[in-house]
């Protein structure tokens, strides 16, 4: 299953306190990616550039990308942006629409993707 660029919901930022203002705080995704055992390409390379590639962006702060060890078809990133507008341009840049492209065949189940604010 191919998952939809646009399916990315970033929670809006609040304050920290009913009457505090509206402060930018660094969002963080942790993706959950269950892809194929034997997929016909070869899948690390595939992530690993979209990882090389989002580092590069400039609201990109981390972009981690982890193998689960006991079944090395299930992948996990963690990013973390700057503000959630660097998540929203991350979601439409051309590498990061090449790389669902791509791997949307290799998908045995859609993508989860669960957003963050740091609180301490």
């Amino acid at each position: 299953m191919t998952p939809r660029p646009d399916a990315l919901v970033v929670p809006r930022v609040g304050p920290t306190r009913s009457n505090a203002p509206r402060r930018q705080i660094c969002t963080t995704f942790w993706l959950a990616s269950r892809l194929n055992p034997k997929p016909p390409t070869p899948r690390g390379q595939l992530l690993t550039t979209l990882v090389e590639q989002s580092r590069k962006e400039e609201g990109c702060v981390s972009y981690e990308l982890y193998q689960q060890a006991a079944t090395p078809h299930v992948f996990q990133t963690v990013e973390q942006w700057k503000d959630e507008a660097a998540a929203k341009a991350h979601m439409s840049t051309s590498h990061v629409g090449a790389a669902i492209a791509a791997a949307g065949p290799l998908f045995a189940a859609p993508p989860e993707i669960l957003a963050y604010n740091k609180l301490a």
